[in-house]
C-alpha cells in the first residue's frame, strides 16, 4: 500500500492563561491512497485538533511542538505540512484543493450571510481560476452530484433556508468541488437522523470511488467505521493507542480502551435485558494528563508501578496491527 499522508509523532499544544493544553500528544498514523481511515475515541481525545492541524486550522493559540505531517501528492514528491506557514501561499494552495474538510457542524461552518452557491463558487474561482459563469455551472453540477434536487434554485439559498441534511450535502459539495486527493470528514453525520446519516455516508463512499480519493473519517460510531473504513486508529488523550485494519482491530482488540469502547456498544438481546456497559470515569482534563499511560486511572487491567510510571510505546502485534500497552511488553514487570 502507498501512503498519501503520514502523521509522525505529532504534538500540538494550546497555550492559554490557565495553562498548557496538550491536545495532541504524540499521535502517529498513515492514510493510504484510495482507502478510508476511521479515527475513533471519546470527545476530548484530540481527533478534531489532529484533523485541523493537518490543514493548519487549529487556531492562533495552537503550536506544533514536534512531529511531521508528510503529504505525498505524487510519487517521489513529499511535503512536510508542519513546515508551511499557516497563512502562506503553499498551504492555501493545498487547503481546499488537494486536502478538503467537512466540518462537524455546517450551520456554524458555513457563512450565514452568503448563499451556498457563492461559497462553492468562491472555492472554484480561488483554486481553478474560472470565471463566474463557469463557476456557477460547476457549482450547480456539484450540488446535483451530492443529491440536492432543483440545484439551480437551491444554489441561491442561504444555510438557514436548508434542512440539516441539505446543509451537510452543501458542505460536501464545497469540500469536493475541486476533487481533492484527501477528504477529512469530522463527524459528518452529527445531529442528523438515522436515515439521513446512512445517505450521507453512502454519498461519501460513492464520491470516494468516483474521485479516487482517500478519506479520513472522524466519528464516535464504531458501527460506521466497520461499515465504511478499511483502516482505523483509536485515540485517547492525544495519542493513538491502537491502529490497524478495521476487521483486525474490531475482531481482536488488544488495548483495554478499545475493548471498553466495543463493550459499550448496545447489543440486541433475544431474551431478557442486560445492563449497558460504561467505561469507568471520564476523559481527564487535557491541562493535567495523568503520568504514564493516560488511560491507567480508568483501566480495569491497570498494573501498579508500570502503567502509572512509564509511557507505553507501540508494540507490533503483527505486520499491520499496533497497540500501545504494557500488557504486550515494552516495560520491565
Amino acid at each position: 500500500m502507498e501512503p498519501l499522508l503520514d502523521v509522525q509523532d505529532l504534538k500540538v499544544h494550546f497555550y492559554t492563561s490557565e495553562g498548557i493544553v496538550r491536545a495532541v500528544d504524540g499521535v502517529s498514523f498513515v492514510v493510504q491512497r484510495q482507502r478510508t481511515l476511521g479515527v475513533v475515541g471519546e470527545s476530548g481525545c484530540g481527533k478534531s485538533v489532529t484533523a485541523r492541524s493537518i490543514l493548519g486550522l487549529a487556531g492562533e493559540r495552537a503550536r506544533t511542538i514536534a512531529g511531521r505531517i508528510l503529504y505525498y501528492p505524487q510519487e517521489g514528491t513529499v511535503k512536510d505540512l508542519t513546515q508551511l506557514p499557516k497563512d502562506g501561499r503553499a498551504i492555501r494552495s493545498i487547503r481546499g484543493r488537494e486536502i478538503s474538510m467537512i466540518f462537524q457542524e455546517p450551520m456554524v461552518s458555513l457563512s450565514p450571510v452568503h448563499t451556498i452557491g457563492n461559497q462553492i463558487m468562491e472555492v472554484l474561482q480561488l483554486h481553478h481560476k474560472v470565471k463566474k459563469p463557469e463557476a456557477w455551472k460547476q457549482a450547480v453540477e456539484m450540488l446535483r452530484r451530492v443529491g440536492i434536487p432543483e440545484a439551480e434554485e437551491r444554489i441561491d439559498r442561504y444555510t438557514y433556508e436548508l434542512s440539516g441534511g441539505m446543509r451537510q450535502r452543501a458542505m460536501i459539495a464545497m469540500a469536493l468541488c475541486c476533487q481533492p486527493r484527501l477528504l477529512i470528514a469530522d463527524e459528518p453525520t452529527t445531529a442528523l437522523d438515522v436515515t439521513i446519516q446512512a445517505q450521507i455516508l453512502e454519498l461519501i463512499a460513492e464520491l470516494k470511488e468516483t474521485f479516487q480519493m482517500s478519506v479520513m473519517l472522524i466519528t464516535h460510531d464504531l458501527g460506521v467505521v466497520a461499515e465504511v473504513a478499511q483502516d482505523m486508529v483509536v485515540m485517547y488523550l492525544g495519542k493513538a493507542v491502537e491502529k490497524g485494519p478495521v476487521k483486525t482491530v474490531l475482531n481482536d482488540p488488544k488495548h483495554p480502551y478499545t475493548q471498553a469502547l466495543i463493550q459499550a456498544i448496545p447489543k440486541i438481546q433475544k431474551r431478557g435485558q442486560t445492563k449497558l456497559h460504561a467505561i469507568a470515569g471520564v476523559v481527564p482534563d487535557a491541562y493535567n494528563i495523568p503520568p504514564g499511560c493516560a488511560f491507567h486511572p480508568r483501566c480495569s487491567r491497570f498494573m501498579a508501578g508500570v502503567c502509572d510510571k512509564n509511557i507505553p510505546e507501540d508494540i507490533q502485534i503483527n505486520a499491520e496491527h499496533q497497540v500501545a500497552c504494557f500488557l504486550y511488553g515494552g516495560a520491565e514487570q
